[in-house]
């Protein structure tokens, strides 16, 4: 069944955005806290 699959690829995907935006974020995040140690 074709849809069935697309939508779990494109929940799957989403989640993966979600995920690597979060790492990104944090990151960024780690990156700010160490200027500030600077």
């Amino acid at each position: 069944h074709a849809d069935g699959i697309y939508t779990s690829d494109v929940a799957s995907l989403t989640d993966y955005l979600k995920s690597k935006r979060f790492v990104e974020s944090l990151s960024n995040y780690n990156k700010r806290q160490n200027d500030r140690r600077m």
